[in-house]
């Protein structure tokens, strides 16, 4: 039976791996979406930890004690702390939702001053306003 056991643990590897590039790509987006990066790295790391667990409890738990009841609490203690990982995840999802910038030529409601503002601080020139109405004998074509 020992000899097949570890076929077992091949789910919980590839969700090892999941987890090592959540917790890779954490790093790769910290500069851009530093908040949610900071939950995806504790919920990634504590789900990696709890996949350790799970991967080498049984080998050792059972070569050293005899107990079940002790090994019954500590994948109850696991479960809890994969649990709390998952819910660092869940909320990564929907952290800074709010803080995404507005386009400066969308503006919101009641925010018209802040707008004209942003637009003197672009960097590139506005396309000029198109004639209201073309000259007399003129295709109406405009040329820059």
């Amino acid at each position: 039976m020992r000899e097949v056991a570890w076929i077992y643990s091949i789910p919980s590897l590839l969700y090892g791996l999941l987890y090592l590039g959540a917790l890779i790509l954490s790093f790769v987006f910290w500069r851009r979406h530093p908040k949610v990066c900071l939950l995806v790295f504790i919920g990634s790391l504590l789900n990696l930890v709890t996949i350790a667990g799970r991967f080498l409890l049984p080998f050792v738990w059972f070569q050293a004690f005899e107990d079940r009841h002790g090994f019954m609490f500590a994948n109850v203690g696991m479960s809890l702390v994969s649990l709390c990982g998952s819910a660092l995840l869940l909320a990564a999802i929907f952290t800074g939702r709010s803080d995404m910038p507005q386009h400066p030529y969308w503006p919101r409601r009641g925010d018209e001053a802040l707008t004209d503002a942003r637009r003197e601080d672009e960097d590139w020139r506005r396309p000029p306003a198109p004639p209201s109405r073309p000259e007399p004998g003129s295709t109406g074509i405009q040329e820059h």
